[in-house]
């Protein structure tokens, strides 16, 4: 936790209390000051009872608040919260004495970016820091809107990268790769994040947007040196005006907001547009993948037609042999007497191979029939299932 006393100009002053918070599995979010010491700040500094809750809670904040002080005196309180990438973030608290000008401050970060020595003594140098209370606000809006810019110029760098992998550009500088060689799978993961990170910065940038017509709602009437109702220029003091110098720097943290949104929005598009890309190459490798196997189906239909003529000729060629192959085994069983001169050539044997060969020839065809018989029982699909398929 650190303080910076009294920052005074010819028109107000700062106090700044400053301090680095981390969070705890078990607990939760841990301050850099002990409860009594908070509470002591909050009591101070007229901060709202849902200051902690915007802390804890998900994405930004910029709001106002009325209350009277310790002294009595009115005073007006401001409560900012900056989103970073997350889990980072800044939560600023301002609470201004219209009647002595005084801004009193409490800036708590989450995030290892933010360079405290060098903000405050931008702080010293600044000459709106101590005439302007929200110009704290306006400085910290600069550095998310930078910070954005910074993260979404990695995102387009990888961008370009993969839209070159994919051969999605006319660059003549440029090699034209082979998309069917990629990953798709993996390109598709890589863009879904980067359509994820794009909203991200979008949604950032637009709360940003909200914090600086905020800002610049509430300047019109705090921290203004004009006298009310002069809405001419005076050449002759043209810059010397800090409220004027704030309006410019408000000015330009929106354009520079707006374009930043602008450019994200343009990659979102471009991110998104390539998915629709790697869609059709995946239905057209699909494709060539299904063509591969019809090829490869026409093949074996071929060939297993050609071994069908095969059979068909082994068969016929076995239906021609045969009737004389089974006579010439007939015959050639050593139960003829082919030498019988007036009797029977049939030898008694005959009658033993009549009454094995018939019955066992019965049962074989009996035991097939009942296995045909409940194969087309059992085994074979029904027409309604025939039906579905």
């Amino acid at each position: 936790m650190g303080s910076e006393g009294l920052l005074k100009g010819s028109k107000g002053s700062l106090r700044l209390l400053y301090g680095k918070c981390s969070w705890n599995s078990k607990s939760g979010l841990v301050l850099p000051m002990t409860e009594t010491a908070f509470k002591s700040i909050e009591e101070s500094l007229g901060l709202p009872d849902s200051f902690l809750k915007i802390m804890k809670g998900k994405g930004s904040r910029a709001t106002k608040y009325t209350s009277k002080g310790l002294n009595g005196n009115p005073r007006v309180c401001f409560v900012f919260k900056f989103g970073l990438f997350q889990p980072s973030y800044y939560q600023l608290a301002l609470s201004y004495y219209p009647k002595t000008s005084v801004t009193t401050g409490l800036l708590l970060s989450k995030t290892p970016e933010l360079k405290i020595p060098e903000l405050v003594e931008h702080l010293k140098i600044s000459p709106l820091a101590s005439s302007q209370p929200l110009y704290l606000a306006a400085l910290l809006t600069e550095v998310v809107v930078d910070s954005s810019n910074d993260r979404i110029q990695l995102f387009v760098l990888s961008l370009a990268k993969l839209e070159e992998a994919m051969g999605q550009h006319e660059y003549s500088n440029l090699p034209l790769g082979d998309p069917l060689k990629l990953d798709l799978m993996k390109a598709t993961r890589r863009l879904n994040f980067f359509v994820r990170n794009f909203n991200i910065e979008i949604m950032r940038l637009g709360s940003m947007l909200l914090t600086l017509e905020q800002i610049q709602k509430h300047r019109a009437y705090i921290g203004s040196s004009r006298e009310p109702g002069k809405v001419e220029i005076d050449f002759d003091t043209l810059g010397e005006d800090v409220g004027e110098q704030m309006d410019e720097k408000v000015a330009y943290l929106k354009n520079a907001c707006q374009n930043t949104l602008l450019r994200a929005e343009f990659q979102l598009k471009l991110a998104q547009s390539l998915i629709q890309v790697v869609f059709h190459f995946i239905a057209y490798k699909n494709a060539k993948s299904n063509i591969a196997l019809g090829k490869d189906a026409s093949t074996i239909a071929v060939d297993t037609k050609k071994d069908g003529a095969s059979m068909k000729t082994i068969a016929l060629m076995g239906m021609v042999f045969l009737p004389s192959t089974a006579l010439a085994a007939v015959f050639a069983m050593p139960v003829f007497d082919w030498n019988a001169r007036g009797a029977s050539i049939f030898k008694p044997g005959f009658g033993y191979y009549i009454a094995v060969a018939v019955p066992l020839t019965c049962v074989v065809l009996l035991i097939w029939g009942l296995g045909m018989r409940r194969w087309q029982k059992d085994g074979t699909p029904h027409e309604s299932e025939l039906n579905e398929l």
